[in-house]
């Protein structure tokens, strides 16, 4: 497992909030199967923004569970080249191996 980074931008606010219920159930999903360790907004951009860390096999799969989201088609501005992230970044999520859970 490694960690890839997802990064988006929405320029239309009315269009975010009339679809962001579907993507917020669907990246609820994959927090469930381990394949989220971090999600959010970014701020500070003059318009929505926001990332996700992903625990997945490649970026193949990345791009699968991206190209499933609700949102997708209607934001092509989603970086379509989701970089591995270093082992660093296992020490900024509690210093959990990817792929597995940190305890509650």
């Amino acid at each position: 497992m490694a960690f890839f980074l997802v990064t988006m931008t929405h320029p239309d606010g009315k269009g975010w909030g009339q679809h962001v219920g579907p993507h917020v159930a669907y990246l609820k999903g994959l927090i469930e199967a381990g394949k989220i360790r971090a999600s959010g907004p970014v701020t500070g951009l003059g318009k929505r923004a926001g990332f996700i860390i992903m625990t997945v096999e490649s970026r193949e799969e990345v791009q699968t569970l991206v190209d499933a989201d609700p949102l997708r088609p209607r934001r092509p501005d989603r970086r379509a080249d989701h970089p591995r992230m270093g082992p660093a970044v296992r020490g900024l999520l509690g210093g959990v191996e990817p792929g597995v859970r940190a305890a509650s």
